[in-house]
């Protein structure tokens, strides 16, 4: 039995140190023009056509639009996505 407690010790710590170590976070990317950034996908690259981000062979894109403080609610009257009370 006493064997079965060294396993528990030795995965305990195992668990500790794994759980102590930082994570590794992917840096962050600002596109030309923008005050917002983030950590891409892998294979997209900033592009000079618009704010964001793309990788043409794969026809793939993140387009980034900062809004100002109004712009959100103009947004979603426009929409037909306004919150209805009650």
């Amino acid at each position: 039995m006493i064997w079965v407690r060294w396993i528990f010790r030795i995965a305990f710590v195992a668990l500790f140190v794994a759980g102590v170590t930082p994570a590794e976070a992917a840096d962050v990317v600002f596109p030309t023009g923008s005050l917002i950034g983030i950590a891409p996908p892998s294979g997209l690259k900033t592009t000079r056509r618009f704010i964001g981000f793309e990788d043409a062979s794969n026809k793939v894109a993140i387009t980034m639009v900062a809004l100002p403080r109004d712009g959100y609610a103009e947004l979603e009257k426009s929409t037909g996505m306004a919150r209805q009370s009650g």
